[in-house]
């Protein structure tokens, strides 16, 4: 069943959410002692950093740092190769500031130098983050288990369902197995804070995921 959370602050708009299915964090922030940012960022379960060739959730990051800094000579992390009037391609530099970021010494989560990792080098949690901290991987694309699932799904009751995916009595795994595929790969991709997933988070965890075999 979801549970609600208080909103949390990351001091970046748009990454606080009130209500959140399953959602746990584990640590306490202790801004009394100087920590990494890594550190902080391993703590906190609503945000997760930027992968190395994650390339569509970098232009994303990128647009917004070009909004933010859009008409400053200096941008806010003096990235190399910034150009103001007409830097458009994503920079390298981006990324690479965000590798050498996270290690770095900071206060607390008040710290500006959090603040700014957050808001350029992380995006929000989704759904399959939340799982693999848990301890379960989804289904490849071969799994057995697919079959199977797609059979029970269809008996379960309607609380364990995943919202969006829709499968009749009539409906076989030969013709429509992968609907059923496609509605956990949107799922599992779904933000945390999303309130209609977050209502069936235990029907994602049930079908679409498995225990991690370590």
């Amino acid at each position: 069943m979801p549970i609600s959370v208080a909103k949390i602050s990351l001091g970046v708009v748009g990454v606080s959410t009130a209500s959140v299915g399953g959602i746990y964090l584990s640590g306490v922030f202790n801004t009394t002692n100087k920590l990494s940012i890594k550190d902080l960022i391993t703590k906190n379960k609503l945000i997760v950093p930027i992968k190395s060739g994650e390339n569509n959730r970098w232009n994303k990051i990128w647009e917004k740092y070009k909004t933010h800094n859009n008409g400053k000579e200096k941008d806010s992390w003096n990235l190399q190769g910034w150009n103001h009037t007409n830097t458009t391609t994503r920079l390298s530099s981006l990324e690479n500031k965000c590798s050498s970021e996270i290690s770095e010494t900071i206060s607390g989560e008040e710290d500006p130098k959090y603040k700014d990792f957050v808001s350029w080098c992380t995006r929000k949690a989704e759904f399959k983050d939340q799982l693999s901290d848990m301890g379960y991987e989804p289904l490849s694309e071969g799994d057995s288990l697919w079959t199977s699932n797609f059979d029970s799904y269809k008996a379960a009751e309607n609380q364990t369902k995943i919202h969006g995916v829709d499968i009749q009595t009539s409906d076989t795994h030969t013709s429509n197995l992968d609907k059923f595929k496609t509605g956990c790969a949107t799922a599992l991709s779904k933000e945390i804070d999303d309130e209609n997933y977050s209502k069936t988070f235990e029907g994602i965890k049930r079908w679409c995921t498995k225990k991690k075999n370590n």
